[in-house]
């Protein structure tokens, strides 16, 4: 695997919530790690969302948001697959957008999603910025500039920008996932994971895909943590979610080296 797939994988915690941020709900005892598996899908769920805003594009050529979906939808289908022509494919589509309406406050967000998955933190916080001082009340902007800070080893404003996260929507999902990373950095395992459990607690069903790659996190940080069986358990359960994808084949050779 070279060393943008690999980026690919490790990066983007928000590619999980880009264009679609959920309202919150409250923490319940005793509940599973994840939610259960949705039904089997032929399609992936990038797949069927690259399929659906491909059909809108033929019906109407113009329609914006349906250049936006599809760059959505080619990001989320490069961590599923570890394939980085696919970021090339959102560039393409967000381009295109762009064309029609360049100050369209959703494709730029996309925008700054993709820049976070190529890793081009500082182009990210400088876009970010910009488009929180535009819509200072939108919780993925906050969301997004927390990650470049993480990116550019800001931890300090990345903590700051995923408290106003919370304070804004408690247990919001995107807040969720940005602050168990921020736990990690800070070597609290434990509350990271209690982070991931809720988020994908949160997450539908039928988003296997997402809910795969938080089984996924939550293993790798047991395995750091020297909890082999556990980890064991929760890749199991990404396998069952989402079959083959990357990010899971390479944490079970991480489990046997520990």
């Amino acid at each position: 695997m070279n060393s943008l797939q690999r980026m690919i994988l490790i990066s983007g915690v928000l590619v999980l919530a880009t264009g679609c941020v959920q309202r919150a709900v409250a923490a319940q005892v005793d509940r599973p790690l994840l939610a259960s598996p949705g039904p089997v899908q032929e399609d992936s769920p990038a797949q069927q969302r690259i399929a659906a805003a491909t059909q809108q594009l033929k019906a109407d050529p113009k329609k914006v948001q349906a250049y936006n979906e599809l760059a959505i939808g080619c990001i989320r289908r490069a961590r599923e697959t570890a394939d980085p022509s696919y970021l090339n494919q959102a560039d393409d589509a967000l381009a295109q957008g762009l064309k029609l309406d360049s100050t369209d406050f959703q494709l730029q967000r996309t925008q700054v999603a993709l820049m976070l998955s190529r890793h081009q933190f500082l182009q990210a916080r400088e876009l970010a910025s910009a488009l929180h001082h535009r819509v200072p009340d939108d919780v993925m902007a906050y969301g997004y500039l927390a990650e470049a800070d993480i990116g550019l080893g800001d931890y300090p404003e990345a903590e700051s920008n995923a408290q106003w996260m919370m304070n804004m929507r408690p247990n919001n999902t995107p807040a969720l996932l940005v602050g168990a990373r921020l736990r990690v950095l800070y070597g609290d395992n434990h509350g990271a994971i209690e982070f991931l459990s809720l988020a994908g607690a949160q997450t539908s069903p039928v988003e296997v895909e997402e809910q795969a790659w938080i089984a996924n996190q939550i293993a790798s940080i047991l395995i750091d943590s020297g909890q082999i069986e556990a980890a064991a358990q929760a890749l199991q359960q990404a396998e069952q979610m989402f079959p083959k994808a990357p990010y899971t084949m390479e944490n079970p050779a991480r489990r046997l080296n520990c």
